[in-house]
């Protein structure tokens, strides 16, 4: 169903890029290749050193501007900048090097059609591991679920539901309102930015999800997943974001759930260090664990005083009893083939769903 864009468009993406043409292209030929084309596409080049156009992609389509920033931004800065330019009713991140599949917008269109316009629309997402675009599967089945965003944010949390934070489709107007992507560390990157948005979005009212993997993931070797080992930035990003979620996880809407969604947002953080601590090569001595998990009881001063500060002190202790667990899976995952990834990661997506379904 192709339609003519109007002077306003109902969806605006916003595409950061740094030095990644080739993939780049393949990002916006498969946006361009959409369905479902009443949108626009903004560009944004955080590589002074090559400017990049319509003309050296080989792309010519009047709904994709580029802009060349005159300086390094940084990936945060970047992506809030292509939000301020947009011009649509709806705004979703899509990256450089995640092609999407040609109905995607069509999916996100319709979904948001037959659920009278939510805040928020998210799909789910596949691996792609290496450059190979052929490994997406591009017609699917889609089933759409509307959720509270209590309900929509247990689910994400639990692993029930896959997303991706950045790329969902969110109100501009609301998405404006809460800044965008927030900063978690002091690095260029939006570290933990997607995680902190989605819970968020366990405040809405209604949150929309098409269940089916409609975006990718791109894991190769000079993805951002694959090269950062900043075992530093990922404690600075965790301590924060556990802050930050703290304060939405302690809402009227969501206290019901504060344990299970606290105890799922440790495990991941926790975890996250273990594991760029063991591929930098390094072992974290009891001492530097001591330290980091003291880091984040200190987040917990602003609970005290009430229930739920027993609460977050209990859930912090069950993940530190699971860290020699962390540890041992981190070891093994460091001396797999990267080649062999795929299948690592389809195994531990097999195990969560069974776990999510037995209990």
């Amino acid at each position: 169903m192709n339609q003519t864009p109007s002077l306003k468009p109902l969806f605006s993406i916003g595409v950061p890029t740094y030095n990644r043409k080739d993939l780049l292209k393949q990002t916006l030929l498969s946006i361009l290749e959409q369905s479902f084309a009443d949108f626009e596409v903004i560009v944004g080049n955080d590589f002074p050193d090559e400017t990049i156009s319509a003309e050296s992609l080989g792309i010519d389509d009047r709904r994709v501007r580029f802009i060349n920033n005159k300086q390094n931004l940084g990936e945060l800065e970047n992506m809030n900048s292509l939000l301020s330019m947009a011009e649509g009713r709806y705004f979703t991140w899509q990256f450089d090097d995640d092609p999407c599949a040609p109905t995607f917008l069509s999916e996100v269109h319709s979904v948001l059609t037959e659920f009278g316009y939510p805040s928020a629309v998210f799909t789910g997402y596949t691996g792609i591991y290496g450059t190979d675009i052929h490994q997406f599967k591009k017609n699917y089945d889609a089933r759409h679920w509307l959720y509270s965003g209590r309900d929509f944010l247990r689910a994400y949390l639990s692993g029930s539901l896959k997303a991706m934070g950045c790329c969902g489709f969110y109100n501009t107007d609301y998405l404006r309102n809460i800044g965008g992507v927030q900063r978690l560390t002091n690095g260029p990157m939006a570290l933990y930015s997607e995680f902190l948005i989605v819970i968020r979005s366990g405040l809405l009212s209604e949150v929309a999800y098409v269940d089916a993997p409609l975006v990718t993931t791109r894991v190769h070797e000079q993805s951002w997943t694959c090269s950062s080992s900043d075992a530093e930035l990922f404690k600075q990003a965790g301590v924060n974001l556990i802050r930050e979620s703290m304060i939405i996880l302690s809402s009227n809407k969501l206290t019901d759930d504060f344990r299970i969604n606290l105890s799922s947002i440790l495990k991941s953080v926790i975890c996250g260090v273990v594991v760029r601590t063991i591929l930098q090569g390094k072992q974290m001595s009891v001492r530097e664990l001591h330290e980091y998990i003291s880091s984040i009881e200190e987040e917990f001063v602003t609970l005290k005083g009430s229930l739920l500060y027993q609460c977050a002190v209990s859930c912090l202790n069950n993940s530190r009893n699971k860290i020699p667990l962390y540890i041992v899976k981190a070891k093994i995952k460091r001396f797999i083939p990267f080649r062999y990834l795929k299948y690592a990661h389809l195994m531990r997506s097999i195990v969560t769903r069974y776990t999510n379904k037995a209990f």
